[in-house]
């Protein structure tokens, strides 16, 4: 064999290798709601905004330092915190990605 197939037969495998183990962006989203519900279940504020944007704002004027604020406050008045969830549907389009879950806290 030569030098140049063992080569080429190289990078196909190395790159095989890669493309099994790399996670989809299915598997990154959930394992972010996964990250998500521990930190909130654990009260943790700055984990639970390490998963949201700081330049977050909405169409009902919240924003990254309101949700911290208020996050910080529930978790000072509440304890023994559990969440349950489900993913029922994710959309996935190019660089934007939707979800719908059944959540009971």
């Amino acid at each position: 064999m030569s030098r140049r197939s063992l080569v080429f037969i190289l990078i196909i495998g190395a790159s095989l290798i890669i493309y099994l183990l790399w996670p989809s962006d299915e598997a990154r989203i959930k394992k972010l709601f996964k990250e998500g519900v521990k930190a909130v279940e654990t009260r943790k504020p700055d984990d639970v905004m390490s998963k949201i944007s700081f330049t977050y704002t909405d169409e009902r004027g919240l924003s990254y330092l309101i949700i911290k604020d208020s996050l910080t406050r529930v978790f000072r008045e509440m304890s023994g915190i559990s969440i349950e969830y489900e993913i029922t549907r994710m959309d996935i389009r190019d660089e934007k990605a939707t979800a719908d879950l059944d959540i009971r806290v």
